[in-house]
């Protein structure tokens, strides 16, 4: 009896939760929506129909009196009727349920000639511009009706607050955007519009949601990165809230608490601080890791993560835009003494667009603007700045949108990282030039500085003992975002068998190739499509390695992170792979299905079609 019992109650709420999913599926559909003639006023007036034969009519007007919100912002208040209507051969009749202000159109028979509706016959007949409602796009004015449509603000009506749903206002938000990146955006864009941040802000409510509605919609990076991070699951988004340290002057050791997020966007994890500005969007972990110390260290998305002394030593770099492309420098430590003169070497070709000196303990702190010299040669830029201030900060702005702050104590010593760093590289010379060939040479037995090496290669320890047993020296280029994103994949390999690898087969679905669900089919092309996704760069339809020969700019050049495109006979097999750079016997190649794996080979010259460049 009581397994009969489990068994009827198991069905019941089986019964019930479907019955709970069948009333969500068949949420009203808008059918139309109204606007009364513009008399030249401020509020809102729209009148909505759903297909169910309900409506809504909302009037929005302007609430003057809250100050609760993001400064300089319009915020509205709702008055809302509901009711029913019936519509048959034109006519209309609009029956109020819900009444809370009054209307004329109410219980009387109106009619609707297309996109008009007329509150009698004659007009309806004979004065045809005499209309009362004109039909508006349903694009605009189908917002849930607790958020106004001229911005999409939360309504401060405080009776409404348990209408609010988050999960409502985000779908209503993404609703056509497919991308991961896209959706971040739009939800990035709408908090920037509603939320205001306060630095001095310590405990924000736990209550995420009031966040966007109430009296006091500000908070500091915890209540905005948990409420970023709740939207984002509604998003399809996974999205962790970061806790940790946030370095922000080198003038001072004060580190306060922060909070920003990490989110997977499709198989790559991303960083994104929204509460610190636009340009702390998808930052490249090697940049976070000069500012933002989490304390979990498989946040930092190094393949070695930094010690917290490490951290405190390092340089405070930060980005000026979004997608800024952080460069390698030396001195890689924040503290740095000199004799007179700054000496900077990046490990890339770049420009310095603004270089300014601010002098500490002295009553004149204002910003100086610095002179400099800088020397582009064998890929590298070499930056002097004279600087006769003895104790100031110095900040460098670059042409790849990264600002980098130095302390500096103008005491008449000299670090000696660059030094150091030039005659590892003599030394590094002299030695391969004693090496007959490539083949018989393994990784270099002199450990390199990781700050004399690309960013890039902080990713993945794998990709570094494989591109440094090819004993190149210049590396100018290697931190390419195509590059970054497929060091992303490094190792990745086929499954033997039956099973397929989810990754390989995400390379053909993500990039429209949806009927391909095996990791046997060449995945070579596949993979460079879905790294260009990545980074919003053009990609051909089909998954052919020799579709690349027609998109980007041909070149006969190549530079690092070029693509070079392979052919084999008169047939349609061929390659696609990134260009790293060339040794005695062929084209280094970072690539996909190389040897059934992501990984970097040497492929012969005899066999290129072309080099591409995307742009």
């Amino acid at each position: 009896m009581k397994f009969a019992l489990v068994i009827v109650l198991a069905l019941l709420n089986f019964s019930l939760s479907q019955a709970a999913r069948s009333i969500e599926a068949k949420a009203p559909v808008l059918r139309s929506v109204f606007k009364p003639l513009s008399k030249k006023s401020d509020h809102i007036e729209i009148i909505r129909l759903y297909q169910d034969k309900s409506f809504e009519h909302l009037i929005y007007s302007p609430d003057r009196e809250f100050k609760g919100g993001v400064s300089d912002a319009v915020y509205y208040k709702v008055l809302k009727n509901t009711g029913k209507y019936s519509m048959e051969s034109g006519k209309m009749k609009l029956n109020c349920i819900e009444k809370n202000f009054p209307c004329k159109l109410y219980g009387i028979t109106l009619f609707v000639d297309n996109s008009k509706v007329y509150d009698n016959r004659f007009r309806f007949l004979f004065k045809k511009k005499e209309y009362i409602l004109r039909s508006a796009p349903k694009e605009k004015y189908g917002q849930p009706y607790f958020m106004d449509p001229e911005n999409g603000r939360i309504v401060t009506n405080e009776a409404l607050e348990s209408d609010v749903d988050v999960t409502a206002i985000v779908r209503y938000m993404i609703k056509g955007e497919t991308e991961g990146r896209m959706k971040i955006k739009t939800l990035v864009a709408y908090l920037r519009e509603n939320v205001q941040f306060m630095a001095d802000e310590t405990e924000d409510s736990d209550q995420t949601i009031s966040l966007l509605l109430g009296n006091n919609r500000r908070a500091g990076s915890k209540g905005i990165a948990k409420l970023f991070a709740e939207m984002l699951t509604v998003a399809g988004l996974p999205s962790n809230v970061v806790e940790g340290e946030l370095k922000t002057d080198l003038s001072t050791q004060n580190k306060p608490k922060h909070f920003w997020n990490k989110i997977r966007v499709g198989t790559i994890d991303q960083l994104y601080d929204i509460s610190l500005g636009d340009r702390w969007m998808n930052v490249d972990p090697v940049l976070m890791i000069h500012s933002h110390f989490p304390l979990d260290e498989t946040h930092q998305l190094l393949e070695t993560p930094l010690t917290r002394v490490e951290f405190n030593r390092l340089a405070y770099s930060a980005p000026t835009r979004e997608n800024a492309e952080y460069i390698s420098i030396l001195p890689a430590k924040g503290e740095v003494h000199i004799k007179d003169q700054m000496e900077l070497l990046f490990s890339s070709g770049l420009s310095i667009s603004k270089a300014e000196i601010i002098p500490i303990g002295t009553d004149n702190a204002t910003a100086i603007d610095a002179r400099f010299t800088s020397t582009t040669t064998s890929g590298k830029t070499r930056v002097v700045i004279p600087i006769k201030e003895k104790n100031a900060l110095l900040k460098v702005r670059t042409s790849s949108g990264v600002e980098y702050t130095y302390r500096i104590y103008n005491d008449g010593t000299r670090d000696d990282e660059i030094d150091g760093y030039y005659q590892e590289m003599r030394s590094i010379a002299i030695a391969k030039r004693k090496v007959n060939t490539v083949e018989n040479e393994g990784v270099s037995a002199n450990p390199r500085s990781s700050s004399a090496l690309p960013a890039v290669f902080g990713l993945n320890a794998h990709f570094r003992s494989d591109v440094m047993s090819y004993q190149l020296i210049d590396f100018a280029g290697f931190d390419h975002p195509m590059i970054r994103t497929a060091v992303g994949f490094y190792g990745t390999t086929e499954i033997l068998g039956a099973q397929n690898n989810p990754k390989i087969v995400e390379f053909f679905h993500a990039t429209g190739q949806r009927n391909i669900n095996d990791d046997e089919t060449h995945w070579c092309s596949a993979f460079i499509m879905y790294c260009a996704k990545m980074n919003g760069f053009a990609y051909p339809k089909n998954a052919v390695a020799r579709s690349w020969m027609k998109v980007g700019k041909k070149v006969e050049q190549p530079r690092v992170g070029d693509l070079v495109v392979f052919g084999w006979g008169q047939s349609y097999h061929g390659h696609v792979a990134i260009y790293l750079g060339e040794t005695d016997h062929g084209v280094i190649c970072l690539g996909g299905n190389q040897g059934n794996e992501v990984n970097v080979m040497v492929f012969s010259k005899e066999s290129i079609l072309g080099y591409r460049r995307l742009n």
